[in-house]
């Protein structure tokens, strides 16, 4: 992936076994943002957010396992994946953090709060699908085929497309996002994600972390998205321990980290200067 900011350092972690590759800009001594991707994406979804706040925070972002540039596990799930995030926080953010995840990425955090509460300060999720255990579920995203291999980077950065498919204004991440998706083998180009790693946590587990959350959390969530509904939000309201925000951009659908950076990066500004 080739940020419109280079990263001032990167690296790999291990954990339990599985080498995590993480990224990250601004100065040592500001306060640590880590950002938590969402299912079958890689860092890069973030690069407009990391534009907006790389000169005020340490801003960490990691490829989860089966994503981006870390390694594969035999399985995937939230315990293995929140272990992630709160390992990269540890030992690259080197104390408190604030983590913030996009779709999957927020459930995720929810799940690494809950295990670190002394690691992490707060949580802004971003169009995160919450929902109250029992309720019937939204359709799965189908997962792009991995199988799938292409002559060159080119034809096969042409072939991605966003799930769930929607508007996007910001071309010029949306193709260096695409581009980022694909490695290249002897026989063509094809996605690095694994098509396993969608449909991993269920609403239970969510449910009960977020009982145990005391951190305070900011939900920013798109007015015109599919993935996150008004009982959702109140669910995410009633079961959060802690105090809850709720930050609405009215035009915008899922993925909010392409066209409405300033808007999620304010959230997470807001959010930082008001917890210890």
């Amino acid at each position: 992936m080739e940020f419109r900011l280079a990263p001032s350092d990167s690296g790999q972690v291990p954990v339990d076994g599985c080498s995590i590759a993480w990224a990250a800009w601004g100065a040592a001594g500001a306060p640590v943002v880590v950002l938590v991707h969402g299912a079958g994406a890689h860092m890069g979804w973030w690069d407009a957010v990391i534009s907006e706040l790389a000169c005020s925070f340490r801003l960490i972002a990691l490829d989860l396992s089966g994503n981006g540039d870390s390694a594969g596990r035999g399985d995937y799930g939230g315990e293995e994946w929140a272990d992630e995030v709160l390992t990269v926080s540890r030992q690259v953010g080197g104390g408190r953090v604030l983590l913030a995840g996009h779709s999957l990425g927020g459930r995720i955090s929810i799940l690494a709060a809950a295990r670190g509460p002394q690691t992490v300060r707060g949580l802004v999720l971003v169009d995160a699908p919450i929902r109250r255990p029992g309720t019937e579920s939204r359709p799965r995203f189908v997962p792009r085929s991995s199988g799938r291999r292409y002559p060159t980077l080119e034809q096969a950065a042409e072939a991605f497309h966003l799930k769930p498919p929607e508007p996007i204004l910001n071309h010029d991440l949306l193709r260096r996002v695409a581009a980022g998706a694909y490695r290249r083998a002897d026989d063509g180009w094809s996605l690095k994600s694994d098509p396993n790693v969608y449909g991993r946590i269920d609403d239970h587990t969510v449910a009960a972390s977020l009982a145990e959350i005391r951190a305070p959390i900011t939900m920013v969530y798109g007015g015109r998205s599919a993935s996150v509904d008004d009982d959702g939000r109140a669910f995410l309201v009633d079961a959060h321990a802690g105090p809850t925000e709720l930050v609405r951009i009215e035009d915008g659908f899922h993925h909010l980290t392409f066209d409405y950076a300033p808007e999620v990066a304010a959230a997470i500004r807001e959010l930082s200067s008001n917890v210890p």
